[in-house]
C-alpha cells in the first residue's frame, strides 16, 4: 500500500462523508453549539458578518484576470495572439511562489489576448457574468469555506461553460484511493446527481481538522455572529414593548387569586388599554410578591460597548480593517493604508488560492503551457510615486524613459535625454519659446464606444434565435442524407452539404434579423457624431450614402451563412476522411452547428462586431454631413487586451472617403504578425471580429 493510499484510508476513516447537509459539530466552552447544517450556517450570514463577506466577495471579484503563455524558447510563434508584458507584470507573477519556478523554466512570458479560455470566463454561461461568478464564489468560501464549478463540455470534451454549484446542495463522497471518488448535487438523497471529480473545481479554505471540506470566516465567527444577533433580537423586543411589562398589579399575601379571574383581568385590561398595539402588557402578582428590579436596560448590559466589540470580532476574522467600515469618522490617508492593508493580508491570499486551483483543475483542459493570474489588487502610493519623478527628474537622476520604464510604460521620442524640469537660467539658459502654428489640427473627443465587454442583447436573443433554427434544418437534412447513405465519398459529400443550403431564403432571414439593429446603430451614431462637431445641423439619416451604406452592409452580412456551411463541409469531410460513421459524422455537424452554448457564442461575436461596424459607419456618415471633418484618424482603445494591428493602426489619418486598408491587403503589425484584409475594404473599424477600436474627426483650423 502507497503512502498515498494510506493516507487516503485515514481521511475516509476520519472525514465526514455525508456532506450536504451536515457540517462538523463544534460546541463551545460556554455551551453554545455551532450550526449542523451548511443551510443553517447560510442563514446565520447576518448583519456584520454578511457584511463582511460580501466586502471580501467583491473585492475577490474586482481585480482583472488575465492568461499568460510560457514559451519554451523565446520569440517561438503560438496559434492565438499574444503581446509582450511589461517588466513590473513579469516581476509580480515572479513574485508568486506558485507561478515563479515555471516562470523561471521559461524562455519567455507573454500575454494571452485571445482564446477559447478567455471567451469562456467572459461568457461564463447564458445567466451570469465573469463577475456573478467571481462574486458567488467568494461569498460561498467566506460563508461555507466550500465553493464548487461545473464544466460543461462540447461533444469534444472541451468546457464550454462553467455553472456556480450552491454548497448546500452538494455532498461530496471520499475514497480509500484518492481523496474524493464523486461529487453528489441536489436536494434529496433519494434524487442525488453523481459528478465525476473531474468535472468539478473544488475551491476551499483548508480546514486543519477535515481534510476533505474546507471551513469559512463564518463558522470560525459563529459564536460572535449569534451574540450579535442575540442583541439585535432583544432590542427588537424592547422597541415593540415585548420585553417588559408597562403595569405591574399586585395583590395582598392573604389574596387567593384563581386562574379564570387571573385570565378575566387580563382579558379586559387588554380590551380596555391595550388597543391594537402590541405594548402596555401587564404583569399580575399574586401572594404579597414584589418585584425590586426587573430585567436589565440597554445602559446596564452595555449595549454599544457590546456591539462595538462584536463588529470588531466579526471584521478581525474575516480580515477585514475596521477603519474600512468606518469610514465617515476616519482620515483619508488612514482609510488608504487600511485599504492596502486590507488588499495584501486578506484577498491577495485568497485570490493565490483561486488562481491556483484554476490552473490546477480548469486551465490544462485547453494548454498545459497556459497559466492565469490576478492583477495585483494593491494600489501603490501614487503621491509617493509623483513626488519621487518629480524629484528625480529636477535632479538628473533618471531620464523620463527610465521613469516611465518603472511604471511599465513605452518609452516617448525625446525622454532619453537628462533635462531638468525647471532649467536654471544661468546654466544653459532659458527654454525657448514654442514654434507658434498657424494651421493646427484639433483633436475632437471619439464618441462614447460601447464598452469592451458589452453584449448588445436584443441583437444577440435574434441572431441566436435564427442560428438555432439554421442548426435545425441543417442537423434534420444531415441525419437524413448522412445516416440513409451506407458510403459517401467527399464529391457526393460536397453535394450534399451544398443541397442542405438555401441561401436564398437563409440571407433573406439573416437579414431580416440583422438589418434593424444595424440601422438603429447607424443612426444613433450619425447624430453623436454630427452633434460633437456642428451642433446647429441635424443627422439625415434618409441620405443616399447612408441608405447605399446599410444595403451594402446587408450583402456582407450574409457572408455569415457561407461560413457556416464551410464549417459544415469541413467537418463531414473530416468524418469521411477517419472512415467514421454516419451517427458520428452527424455528432460533428452538430458540435459545428452548435448547441445552445456554442450559438451564444457565434451569436454574441456577430452582435458585437456588427454594432462596433455600424456605429463606427454611422460616425463617418455624421462628420461628412457636418461638413467641417476633413479626415479620420485611427484610435486603439490602447489598454493591455489591443491586438498587435490595432496597435499598428493607431494614429493613422486618412480622408473620409479613403479605406485604411484595401481588400487584399496584408497588414503587418507591431510584434510582426500578418493579417490578411480579405474581408472588404477598411473604411473604418473592425479590422477584425471583436474589435474596439473607433475613430476621432480631423478638424484644420487656422
Amino acid at each position: 500500500m502507497s503512502l498515498l493510499q494510506r493516507i487516503c484510508r485515514y481521511v475516509v476513516n476520519k472525514a465526514n462523508p455525508t456532506a450536504p447537509a451536515i457540517i462538523t459539530d463544534v460546541q463551545t466552552s460556554m455551551g453554545h453549539v455551532a450550526p449542523r447544517t451548511v443551510m443553517q450556517l447560510i442563514k446565520r450570514n447576518t448583519s456584520w458578518a454578511y457584511a463582511a463577506a460580501d466586502m471580501n466577495a467583491k473585492n475577490i471579484a474586482a481585480p482583472p484576470l488575465r492568461l499568460y503563455v510560457l514559451k519554451p524558447t523565446a520569440g517561438q510563434k503560438t496559434r492565438f495572439p499574444c503581446r509582450a508584458i511589461k517588466s513590473k507584470q513579469f516581476e509580480f507573477l515572479q513574485s508568486k511562489a506558485a507561478l515563479s519556478r515555471k516562470i523561471n523554466r521559461a524562455g519567455e512570458v507573454e500575454e494571452v489576448l485571445d482564446h477559447p479560455l478567455l471567451d469562456l470566463l467572459d461568457e461564463v454561461n447564458e445567466q451570469m457574468s465573469e463577475f456573478d461568478l467571481m462574486y458567488l464564489l467568494g461569498s460561498s468560501l467566506e460563508v461555507t469555506g466550500n465553493a464548487y464549478w461545473l464544466k460543461v463540455r462540447n461533444g469534444l470534451g472541451v468546457p464550454i461553460e462553467l455553472w456556480f454549484l450552491h454548497p448546500q446542495f452538494m455532498r461530496v463522497k471520499p475514497d480509500k484511493n484518492r481523496f474524493i471518488s464523486v461529487f453528489e448535487y441536489g436536494r434529496k438523497l433519494g434524487g442525488m446527481q453523481k459528478i465525476d471529480p473531474k468535472d468539478i473545481v473544488f475551491f476551499k479554505y483548508v480546514d486543519v481538522s477535515n481534510p476533505v471540506m474546507g471551513v469559512g470566516p463564518l463558522m470560525k465567527a459563529i459564536l460572535e455572529v449569534d451574540l450579535a444577533n442575540s442583541m439585535n433580537t432583544h432590542e427588537f423586543t424592547l422597541a415593540t414593548r415585548g420585553g417588559t411589562p408597562e403595569t405591574i398589579l399586585t395583590y395582598p399575601a392573604e389574596s387567593i387569586l384563581q386562574p379564570d379571574e387571573r385570565k378575566r383581568i387580563e382579558r379586559e385590561y387588554k380590551q380596555k388599554f391595550r388597543g391594537e398595539g402590541k405594548g402596555g402588557k401587564l404583569f399580575i402578582a399574586s401572594g404579597g410578591a414584589k418585584i425590586d428590579k426587573f430585567g436589565f436596560s440597554p445602559k446596564e448590559m452595555n449595549f454599544l460597548g457590546g456591539r462595538k466589540w462584536t463588529k470588531e470580532a466579526i471584521l478581525s476574522i474575516f480580515g477585514i480593517p475596521t477603519a474600512i467600515m468606518d469610514i465617515q469618522s476616519v482620515s483619508r490617508a488612514n482609510a488608504e493604508v487600511a485599504n492596502n492593508q486590507y488588499q495584501n493580508r486578506t484577498i491577495v491570499p485568497r485570490l493565490l488560492m483561486i488562481e491556483g486551483k484554476m490552473n490546477e483543475d480548469l486551465v490544462p483542459e485547453f494548454d498545459d503551457n497556459l497559466i492565469l493570474s490576478f492583477d495585483n489588487p494593491v494600489n501603490e502610493d501614487k503621491e509617493f510615486r509623483l513626488k519621487e519623478i518629480e524629484n528625480h527628474l529636477r535632479n538628473s537622476y533618471s531620464t523620463i524613459n527610465e521613469e516611465r520604464a518603472v511604471d511599465g510604460l513605452d518609452p516617448i521620442d525625446g525622454g532619453d535625454e537628462l533635462k531638468p524640469s525647471n532649467p536654471n537660467p544661468f546654466n544653459g539658459g532659458l527654454p525657448e519659446e514654442p514654434e507658434k502654428h498657424i494651421n493646427r489640427k484639433r483633436r475632437v473627443p471619439s464618441l462614447r464606444m460601447p464598452a469592451a465587454n458589452f453584449i448588445p442583447e436584443p441583437m444577440t436573443s435574434d441572431i441566436q434565435r435564427y442560428l438555432r433554427s439554421v442548426h435545425e434544418i441543417i442537423v434534420n437534412k444531415a441525419t437524413n442524407d448522412v445516416l440513409e447513405q451506407k458510403s459517401i465519398d467527399k464529391a457526393s459529400a460536397d453535394d450534399l452539404v451544398s443541397s442542405w443550403f438555401d441561401f436564398r431564403l437563409l440571407d433573406k432571414e439573416l437579414i431580416k434579423v440583422t438589418s434593424p439593429h444595424i440601422r438603429a446603430s447607424i443612426v444613433v451614431a450619425g447624430e453623436r457624431a454630427i452633434r460633437s462637431v456642428a451642433k446647429d445641423i441635424k443627422f439625415d439619416n434618409t441620405n443616399p450614402e447612408v441608405q447605399k451604406a446599410m444595403l451594402k452592409r446587408e450583402g456582407r452580412i450574409a457572408e455569415i451563412n457561407r461560413t457556416i456551411q464551410k464549417d459544415v463541409r469541413r467537418a463531414v469531410s473530416t468524418g469521411l476522411a477517419e472512415g467514421e460513421s454516419g451517427f458520428k459524422i452527424r455528432r460533428r455537424i452538430e458540435v459545428v452547428m452548435g448547441i445552445d452554448p456554442m450559438e451564444r457564442k457565434r451569436a454574441v461575436r456577430i452582435a458585437r462586431t456588427e454594432t462596433i461596424w455600424a456605429f463606427n459607419e454611422g460616425a463617418v456618415q455624421g462628420y461628412k454631413q457636418s461638413g467641417v471633418v476633413e479626415a479620420k484618424e485611427w484610435l486603439a482603445s490602447a489598454d493591455d487586451r489591443t491586438c498587435e494591428w490595432c496597435s499598428s493602426m493607431d494614429g493613422t489619418i486618412v480622408g473620409l472617403d479613403t479605406s485604411f486598408l484595401d481588400m487584399g491587403t496584408d497588414f503587418t503589425g507591431t510584434e510582426g504578425g500578418i493579417l490578411n484584409n480579405s474581408y472588404e475594404n477598411t473604411d473604418h473599424p473592425p479590422i477584425h471580429p471583436l474589435c474596439r477600436c473607433t475613430i476621432i474627426p480631423v478638424i484644420h483650423e487656422i
